[in-house]
C-alpha cells in the first residue's frame, strides 16, 4: 500500500514512524509553534454540537490553514463570571478548551490535537448557540487520538505550548 510518509502522522518519514501527541508530520515529526490566536470573534463558520450534557463550540481560525479552537461547557448550568482552574478539571469533562492543528475538511481530520491542561477559564456567557469568555496563562498539551473520539489522553512525551491570553466569542446566533 502506498503511504504519504511526508504527511501521515502514523508513518512519518518512513513506515511505522509514529508522531507523538501534538506533533504534525512534514516529512518528519515536529511540534508546531503556538497557533491559537489572542482573539476569536464570531464567523459564519462557527459551529455548536452536543455530546451528552456538554455543548461544544467550534471556531475555525483560518490563517492559511484551518486551526479550530474548541470550547466545551455544560449544556445546562454553565458557571459564569467565575475563574475556573483547568488543572482541577478531569480530562474529558467540561469545561475544557482544545485546539486542533491543520484541519482537513475533506478527510474530517486534523494533523494534531491539544487540550488546555492548565490555565484560568472564565465564561462570561454561554447558551446552545453562543459562548464567550477568556482563557489566561493556558498550557496546551498534545493528545493521543483526536478531540472527537471519546476521552482524550495527554501524551506525556508530546508537544506543549502556552497561550498567555485568549479572548473568545463563538456564536451562531446570540443567546436569548
Amino acid at each position: 500500500t502506498c503511504i504519504a510518509v511526508d504527511e501521515d502522522e502514523a508513518n512519518c518519514g518512513d513506515c511505522g514512524v509514529e508522531c507523538k501527541g501534538g506533533e504534525a508530520c512534514d516529512g518528519a515529526c515536529g511540534c508546531p509553534t503556538s497557533f491559537v490566536p489572542a482573539t476569536i470573534e464570531p464567523t459564519s463558520f462557527d459551529r455548536f454540537q452536543s455530546s451528552g450534557d456538554t455543548r461544544i463550540a467550534i471556531a475555525p481560525n483560518i490563517d492559511g490553514s484551518i486551526n479550530p479552537v474548541i470550547v466545551g461547557f455544560p449544556a445546562s448550568g454553565a458557571v459564569l463570571d467565575t475563574d475556573i482552574d483547568l488543572s482541577t478539571i478531569t480530562l474529558g469533562n467540561p469545561p475544557f478548551v482544545g485546539a486542533a492543528y491543520r484541519f482537513d475538511l475533506s478527510a474530517m481530520s486534523t494533523d494534531a490535537a491539544y487540550v488546555a491542561v492548565a490555565g484560568t477559564l472564565r465564561l462570561s456567557g454561554a447558551c446552545s448557540t453562543e459562548v464567550q469568555g477568556t482563557l489566561t496563562n493556558a498550557t496546551f498539551r498534545g493528545i493521543l487520538g483526536d478531540l472527537q473520539s471519546g476521552t482524550p489522553s495527554v501524551d506525556p512525551e508530546g508537544c506543549m505550548f502556552t497561550v498567555p491570553s485568549l479572548t473568545f466569542h463563538i456564536s451562531q446566533t446570540p443567546c436569548p
